[in-house]
Order: structure tokens, then sequence, then C-alpha cells
């Protein structure tokens, strides 16, 4: 499987990471993935094309559907990080970038898009890696998610914005599993065992006002299907100040947080639904649900409505 491997200074490195002057390789986030312009990605970064093989069957299974899904014209990008997790692990971005992105004198290429979908694949060892350093071979970890979003002007009144803004409604949707002490893959369920990172490893939507420079990337005027949302931070839940210190890790459904709440959403545009029991599939069901059927309904959230 060929891979687009970025140069080591184009990661982040945070510095609450750093050790004795080594920090920790950050990814981005899908949003910041989906909003990097074509330019950047492609020619300011630049990235190396690699030959990967050796990995797990199930995750060359999501990289490859992503990559036809989104029908990308550029490899699944890869990162190796150890952040937010004890041991080393992988993680796979594609971007759903068309010939027609990719021209150079096109304003999507130098500016970015109006809209745009992200497939995250994200997979680790299932026992303690040693000295010897991670092989592939050692797979307990596999964690995939959709990202969408599309920015418009408002048509709806209540909802305006100034001369340098847009509004951009998101959903993202992660499934995660991990593999128990018999070797049996369980669904990671963030509402039932709580979680640091709500960004990538809980389900949610939001509405938000984001900068917009007129003449750069044309906008169209939109009615929006995702409303503000009230006493909730970015990613749907109650903000952690007000919490007990007890309750600092647990993240609740909310109207813009859970598997039912984003699954409504989306009903309108694919064959998915919020009595969709996502949290009773097999890695394998997962894989086939989120790239067969997720998805393809956020394509078209992004591009009909």
């Amino acid at each position: 499987m060929e891979i687009a491997l970025c140069p080591i200074d184009s990661h982040v490195v945070k510095k609450e990471d750093m050790h004795n002057d080594l920090g920790f390789a950050h990814e981005p986030s899908p949003k910041e993935f989906a909003h990097i312009a074509p330019y950047s990605l492609v020619e300011s970064l630049q990235f190396a094309r690699i030959d990967l093989s050796g990995l797990p069957s199930l995750v060359k299974n999501a990289v490859n559907n992503g990559i036809q899904v989104l029908d990308s014209k550029v490899p699944a990008f890869m990162w190796v990080s150890k952040v937010g997790h004890d041991d080393i692990g992988a993680v796979f971005y594609i971007r759903d970038l068309h010939d027609t992105d990719l021209k150079g004198c096109s304003k999507e290429y130098l500016h970015g898009k109006d809209r745009g979908l992200v497939a995250r694949i994200s997979f680790g060892p299932e026992s303690k890696v040693n000295k010897n350093g991670w092989v592939f071979s050692n797979f307990g970890r596999l964690h995939i998610g959709a990202y969408a979003f599309r920015d418009f002007l408002p048509v709806a009144s209540g909802l305006e914005v100034n001369q340098k803004e847009c509004l951009s409604e998101e959903i993202y949707l992660p499934l995660r599993w991990l593999k128990d002490k018999k070797g049996e893959w369980q669904f990671d369920n963030p509402y039932t065992r709580g979680c640091m990172n709500q960004e990538t490893r809980t389900p949610w939507k939001r509405l938000t006002k984001e900068e917009y420079y007129t003449g750069l990337i044309k906008l169209s005027m939109r009615e929006n299907l995702i409303p503000f949302s009230q006493g909730l931070n970015a990613f749907g839940q109650e903000d952690k100040k007000n919490r007990p210190i007890e309750d600092f890790f647990k993240v609740y459904e909310t109207t813009h947080s859970g598997y039912g709440p984003i699954l409504q959403t989306l009903s309108s545009f694919g064959e998915v639904g919020p009595s969709d029991n996502v949290t009773e599939m097999t890695p394998e069901q997962g894989v086939a649900y989120l790239f067969g059927r997720v998805l393809p309904a956020m394509k078209r959230f992004i591009t009909l409505y």
C-alpha cells in the first residue's frame, strides 16, 4: 500500500509534551486536516510516497475503503505518535481531494475548500512495546472516524454574521475498539468508560462562526441544519469547570453529542439512523458501516442541502 509520509519538521510538537528537549509529534485534528489548503498539503508541506507493507488486514481494508469512497487523488497521510496513549500508534488521514482541487490555478487549491470530508484511521499495539520497537502485527487498538464540514452564509434571521465571517456546520462520528485480556475485541464506548480526548473519541456536531474573506472562496447561502449549542463546549459537553473532580472525564449524550443525535442528523442523507446499534458492532462491521454508510451520508450532507 502506498502512503504519504510528511517530513518530521511538519509535525506539531507541543511544549507541554517536552521531555528532556524531546516532544511527542502531534497529528492534526480532523478539522485542521480538512481545512489545510491543497497547495499547503502537497507543495508547501510536501510528502514522501512510501510503499508500506505489513499492515493488519483490518487497517488496510479501512484505508483502502476511505480512499475509494472519498475518491482521493493523493495517498493516505500517515503520522506515528504516542500522544494520548501509553504506547505508540499510527494515524492515517484521507481527504476528498479530487483532480479539480489540485489544479494550480484554482482558488480552492490555494486557499482551501468551502466543504470537505476526512476519514481518520488509528491503530496501536495490543501488548506493551518493548525495546525492540513496535511491529504492526502487535495490533490491539482500532479507532476509525468520519468528519464533514460545510461553510456557508446564513439565510435565517438571528444568525447574522459580519463581512469577515461565515457559518460552518461540522459533524464527526468515531468508532473505537480495544482488545481485552482474552484477545477479544470490545467496543470502547466513551459514554460508559469516559475519555480524555472528546475531539476524536466522542461523536459530535456543531454550528460555529468562522473567519471568511470575501473573494477568496465564494460561499452559497444556505439554511442551517444544526442549531447553535447553548451552554455546551465545542464537542457538545457541559463546561468541565462546572463539574466535580470525580466527574471530570465523564461524557454525556446531549443535543450535540452522542451516536443517536449525530446519526439522526445524517439520517436524512443516507442509510443511517439513531436506532443503529453501533456499540454492538465488531471492528469488521464498524469498518463496513462507517465507510459504506456514514461517509456516503456525509458526502450528501455537504453537497445536496
